[in-house]
């Protein structure tokens, strides 16, 4: 039974998330990992992101890449967390506790999604944290902190979940916090961790210390971070961010028994936005007078930690708005309903079973539901301009147009490409300086010296789709200043029939006299966390 269900649930997490894969374009964020793939091997992406999942993804170049490629791995390393998250809650409580909280993490819709497309990336980085609190629960400490150093090699903004674990070890476990401080085992725990995130202070020894730069505090958008919280707990945070809504021109009917079934499911729940997970954790703190002291101190420590790790996400400059940052927290409001309602209804004796089954029988459909609206939309209206499946007749179209350089001239566009040409088209980024709100002298000079190089061609999104406004409109001024016409080769539409992107040259008056190139090299799109 309880393998049946574990596996059970594992494959219905995993099937959701097939489901996703071939539905959206591969967006740029998520195919940052590969940006150092293809050239000299690195140990930072940025600052603060380093390049674990470049490595492990190195392991699969000689299979073809596709968007199965970039997301299957993600999707398994995210059921490998439910997993470490099943045997975590059940070694510190019972099998009835980690079948439910199995279940709430499997089908929670914002898990599944940021998961299976892993923009973030998030998907690493909540299993490393899981599978570190299960070696401390299996009393493995150094284990526990040399994961925790992978983590902070992974993503440096693990230092929320550092500052919650500490704050809630601290809060609801004084004592045991200062027998661990003894100097043996801490400074063992020091050097496991070090070992770990070894990658990240090589990196820092190096760049003086630059991953420090991004730490600077901001409480001035504290409520509109609560609400992103609360609307990721829900499941809502992506609507309208990740797939078209239904008032978008030329919905596609449905081509497949998944995507019929998801239609008819979607018109007979009445197409609902949100789950019901905010009100299972507040119920699960409302029952913590009424359960058992050290299940109580164990849901305390994961509210503690959770609030705290929230605390020093939201008051850190640029981050904490988004979904990607709030997923971090994750699995803990998962562990605190299961462990804390599992252990309510063991104070109610036999009939305390069926009724957590009922509750969770209740809690895990509303997930779904809200899953389904997702792939609903995303089946009916595709993706959003970051997520165009017109990057793929893109890509292939790039493919037979001859070129010496290509010029992407918008956000969102180039590392997506990189990674499904294994690097080996000739990309150069062109989204810098036409982003900029005004150019001056100089800006114009380099905007020349790409025109006026031989076999130049450029690529940016549809007017209306751009990530940056009035880019097209600024490189085409300059190009009509200096006499040059615009030649569009191509205009890429999604599987809707939506014009996405334009690929186009510009043709040289006869009379212009080819300036200097301005030295330039790859350069890095501007991104948050």
């Amino acid at each position: 039974m309880r393998a049946a269900s574990l596996l059970t649930l594992l494959g219905l997490f995993i099937l959701q998330g097939v489901l996703f894969i071939p539905l959206l374009g591969i967006q740029n964020d998520e195919a940052l990992f590969g940006s150092v793939l293809f050239g000299s091997p690195s140990l930072m992406l940025m600052s603060y992101l380093g390049t674990l999942k470049s490595w492990i993804y190195a392991l699969l170049l000689p299979f073809p890449i596709s968007a199965f490629w970039i997301r299957f791995p993600m999707l398994v390393a995210g059921a490998v967390t439910i997993w470490l998250f099943f045997l975590l809650i059940e070694r510190l409580f019972d099998t009835r506790a980690a079948l439910a909280g199995a279940a709430l993490l499997a089908t929670d819709p914002l898990y599944v999604v940021t998961t299976v497309f892993d923009w973030g990336p998030t998907a690493l980085q909540i299993l490393l944290v899981t599978a570190s609190l299960l070696a401390l629960a299996r009393r493995r400490p150094y284990l526990a902190f040399f994961l925790l150093g992978l983590a902070a090699w992974n993503k440096a903004l693990v230092a929320w979940s550092l500052i919650g674990l500490a704050v809630g070890e601290l809060a609801v476990f004084p004592r045991e916090a200062l027998k661990a401080l003894k100097l043996r085992p801490a400074a063992a725990a020091a050097l496991a961790f070090g070992l770990g995130a070894l990658p990240l202070g090589i990196y820092n020894l190096r760049q003086g210390f630059a991953t420090r730069e991004g730490a600077r505090l901001d409480a001035s958008d504290l409520r509109g971070k609560a609400l992103l919280l609360r609307g990721t707990l829900e499941g809502s945070a992506l609507f309208e961010w990740l797939a078209h809504e239904d008032r978008e021109p030329n919905p596609l009917p449905a081509r497949s028994a998944a995507g019929t079934a998801s239609y008819r499911l979607r018109q007979i729940a009445g197409d609902p936005r949100s789950n019901l997970t905010v009100y299972a954790v507040l119920l699960a703190v409302a029952l913590l007078p009424w359960i058992e002291p050290r299940a109580r101190r164990l849901c305390l420590f994961a509210v503690v930690s959770a609030a705290a790790a929230w605390l020093a996400m939201a008051l850190t400059r640029g981050a904490g708005g988004s979904v990607h940052h709030a997923i971090l927290l994750w699995p803990a409001p998962h562990f605190v309903a299961a462990a804390g309602l599992a252990s309510a209804s063991r104070r109610i004796g036999k009939t305390g079973a069926p009724a957590l089954a009922a509750v969770v029988a209740i809690l895990a459909p509303a997930n779904l539901l809200v899953t389904n609206r997702y792939f609903a939309l995303a089946t009916r209206n595709g993706g959003t301009s970051a997520w165009t499946d017109a990057i793929f007749p893109l890509s292939r179209t790039l493919e037979r147009i001859p070129a010496k350089q290509v010029f992407i001239v918008d956000w969102g566009i180039f590392d997506s490409l990189y990674l499904l040409h294994r690097g080996k088209l000739p990309l150069r980024v062109g989204s810098d300086p036409v982003s900029k709100p005004s150019l001056d002298a100089a800006d114009e000079r380099a905007v020349l010296s790409w025109l006026a190089e031989p076999g130049s061609v450029f690529v940016g999104h549809t007017e209306g789709n751009e990530m940056f406004p009035g880019v097209h409109r600024k490189l085409d001024a300059i190009a009509a200043q200096a006499g040059y016409t615009k030649d569009v080769l191509a205009t890429i539409a999604d599987r809707n029939g939506r014009p996405r992107f334009a690929v186009y040259r510009f043709s040289a008056p006869r009379t212009h006299r080819r300036p200097v190139p301005a030295p330039w090299g790859r350069l890095s799109g501007a991104r948050s966390g």
